[in-house]
């Protein structure tokens, strides 16, 4: 939201610079990133719903945490998309209402991660507590969106949209207000969430250190042993996603902070310009590396998006193998006689039947 304003600012001082990034290029960049966070997304919502009965409240914020970036990737790509080939102008009701959900997600994603590193903090150091219900989680998420819609209230209230190039932006009445509100977003957005989740993971890692020079009986070691491995397990998966998130979402707050106080010079503008191109494809392939973070690092997500791929291509593959059965039907009619044609398709439809088969237990027939 807020590197919206700075894009249009810039461009509108008059100032001759070159982007860091093609229109071409970003264009199909911008694709391939819709398409990734939108299949991956689904996925990974498709996941963990698939998992009713053992769903744990840390996959239940992996599923706010897909939402949140399926917001931003049905709402900004489009938006940009149209943009790019002209067809595009916000009414003042989307600026208003539509597009501030995008800071909305970005809050709602960073203030998810804080949760999932600090409950996880408490669950390692306090491990016979009583484990939270999931009614408290849905609660304690439903609060969080809450408290993030707040957050960007002021940005509402100045949302306008932008007489030369219909995109919205935020019409501050004065400089000021606009960098407190820059100062802000900063703050809560990416200052204070990080230093909380540092915090958390320090007392994680005192606490694993801890258990592992602790003298317990055969029985107790081997339940704390797998319990540490499960723990260092969903600690690593929270580290990656609180690393990319932490690197991502930097160009874009450094590149706020440099427009808002950075000293003003005749190279403000193309430095700025290009700081901002970068910052924004940063922004938004955020939206994408979160279910390759699951699959890469979490075991039974791996599992279940093989299951669900499997699926998915053996759907295909039989829709194509009926296809060519319905082929065979018909060139058999014509071009050889009725016994050939039948027996023809019965090895057909034999062929088809064990492919799909071994499909499902990935081996291969012996050649006969």
């Amino acid at each position: 939201m807020n590197y919206t304003n700075n894009t249009v600012l810039v461009e509108n001082s008059g100032a001759a610079v070159l982007s860091f990034i093609t229109p071409e290029v970003k264009l199909t960049l911008y694709f391939v990133i819709f398409f990734l966070g939108l299949f991956g997304n689904v996925l990974v919502v498709v996941v963990v719903v698939g998992k009713r009965r053992t769903r744990s409240f840390h996959n239940i914020f992996i599923l706010n945490l897909a939402i949140s970036d399926l917001i931003l990737i049905l709402i900004y790509f489009p938006m940009y998309f149209g943009h790019a080939i002209g067809q595009f102008h916000a009414p003042k009701l989307f600026c208003q209402l539509i597009w501030p959900l995008i800071t909305v997600a970005y809050l709602s994603s960073i203030f998810n991660i804080m949760s999932m590193a600090v409950l996880r903090c408490k669950g390692i150091i306090n491990p016979y507590t009583s484990s939270i219900s999931q009614r408290s989680v849905y609660i304690y998420i439903a609060m969080l969106w809450i408290v993030a819609y707040i957050c960007v209230i002021p940005g509402i209230v100045y949302a306008e949209v932008n007489p030369y190039n219909g995109m919205c932006y935020d019409a501050w009445p004065n400089v000021q207000s606009k960098r407190a509100f820059t100062l802000f977003m900063l703050t809560i957005q990416y200052i204070l969430p990080l230093c909380i989740i540092a915090v958390a993971y320090v007392l994680i890692g005192l606490e694993l250190r801890q258990s592992k020079s602790r003298k317990l009986s055969d029985q107790s070691r081997a339940f704390s042993k797998a319990r540490r491995r499960e723990d260092a397990q969903v600690v690593r998966a929270i580290a990656s996603i609180v690393v990319i998130f932490a690197v991502c979402m930097f160009p874009k707050h450094f590149a706020s902070l440099y427009y808002y106080f950075g000293k003003n010079s005749s190279k403000k503008a193309q430095i700025l310009f290009r700081m901002l191109s970068l910052s924004e494809v940063f922004a938004v392939l955020h939206s994408c590396l979160n279910p390759l973070v699951y699959g890469t690092v979490m075991k039974h997500f791996r599992v279940e998006y093989i299951k669900y791929l499997k699926k998915m291509f053996c759907c295909l593959w039989k829709s194509g193998s009926g296809r060519i059965i319905d082929i065979t039907r018909v060139s058999g009619s014509n071009s050889v006689d009725s016994a050939t044609s039948e027996k023809f398709i019965r090895t057909v439809r034999s062929d088809v039947v064990m492919s799909t088969l071994n499909a499902t237990e990935l081996k291969e027939l012996p050649v006969s």
